[in-house]
């Protein structure tokens, strides 16, 4: 049997004079492509409209009571919820957020010729358009969101990115205020029956006090009361100095 014939490196692939050879015979073809994507990018970018981004970064952390109940484990500073950025990412871009931006900003009607024909826009309409020109993408290894938004003017993707920034804002404050008055309403509602609890405790002890007639000239006082009023005892006090004078 004859032995395997390895092929020599020659052989197994070309040299570099051979692909400068390939290189010379086909430069037409080359130079021709080249230029031709060169042309067709140049013509691409001076016919598509200017877009400018604009970014706006917001710091979004998670909300912790101020007293937390001690077998509430979830405020523990330990604790970490994989979820709360992309949760976070649906509420920037959720009806919440963005009405308010469109009002604010009075989208509708601002957008009416460059998308709706010169009609003013619907709401629902302009939210779509919003969340096409928005993007969100978290700073890594913080607890900052980029809001960059995209627009044919750098005024108006700076404001846009500002005024999403705000709205959030004011809804994490709004929930804030509305967990306060949940927990106040809740704290207020507790102290209610803690007083009637103690009303009813202090009916009990003036019924036990009134049932066994007991005298108790000072019963708000916590020291022990004197079985003696003070003008009874100066009385006794007086009668037996004047025993001991006889």
């Amino acid at each position: 049997m004859d032995p395997l014939k390895t092929p020599t490196p020659q052989e197994a692939k070309l040299h570099f004079l051979d692909y400068w050879r390939i290189i010379r015979i086909r430069k037409t073809i080359i130079l021709t492509v080249f230029l031709l994507v060169v042309v067709t990018a140049t013509l691409v970018t001076f016919i598509l409209p200017e877009s400018y981004s604009s970014t706006a970064r917001i710091r979004v952390e998670r909300d912790i009571a101020d007293i937390p109940s001690m077998g509430d484990r979830s405020f523990m500073p330990s604790s970490y919820d994989p979820y709360f950025i992309q949760t976070e990412f649906e509420v920037l871009q959720s009806e919440v957020i963005l009405e308010p931006v469109i009002k604010r900003l009075n989208l509708n009607q601002t957008w009416a010729s460059r998308y709706g024909g010169g009609e003013t826009l619907k709401t629902s309409d302009t939210m779509e358009i919003l969340k096409k020109s928005m993007e969100l993408r978290p700073v890594r290894n913080t607890s900052l969101i980029e809001i960059r938004v995209y627009s044919e003017s750098a005024e108006e993707a700076a404001k846009i990115a500002n005024a999403l920034a705000e709205a959030y804002q004011t809804h994490r404050l709004d929930q804030n205020r509305q967990q306060m008055k949940n927990g106040i309403k809740a704290l207020e509602e507790q102290w209610k029956e803690q007083i009637a609890e103690v009303d009813q405790a202090q009916k009990d002890v003036d019924d036990k006090r009134m049932e066994l007639r007991i005298n108790d000239p000072d019963p708000a006082s916590t020291m022990p009361s004197p079985t003696l009023s003070g003008e009874a005892l100066r009385q006794l006090t007086t009668l037996l100095i004047t025993l001991d004078a006889d």
